[in-house]
């Protein structure tokens, strides 16, 4: 039983480290943007045209970015609303509970 639990997790090191190796040699995880723009070319080039497609649907740094500081600033925005209205809502919580004391 060991034998082939050792066999499983060494085939899935394996798949994974050939993987990492291949993409490392297409250069994908280069840092040099206009060499991970020929391999996004290649990819294109060689894929299904579907598979092109949905590459195409890809957003770009820019959209990613300004949604990215979009949420940012809504959660910022929200977490002080919520600050702001705390007494008010505590308010509440204290009135809530003395009446259901009151009211036993």
């Amino acid at each position: 039983m060991a034998a082939v639990s050792i066999a499983k997790t060494l085939t899935k090191v394996v798949i994974g480290g050939g993987a990492v190796y291949a993409t490392v040699q297409q250069g994908v995880w280069t840092t040099n943007t206009a060499d991970s723009s020929k391999v996004l070319e290649t990819v294109r080039n060689s894929v299904a045209p579907t598979a092109s497609e949905y590459i195409s649907k890809i957003p770009s740094m820019r959209e990613v970015n300004n949604s990215v500081v979009s949420l940012w600033n809504k959660g910022v925005t929200t977490t002080f609303h919520t600050v702001a209205d705390a007494p008010k809502y505590g308010k509440q919580v204290v009135e809530s509970t003395k009446n259901l004391i009151s009211n036993k």
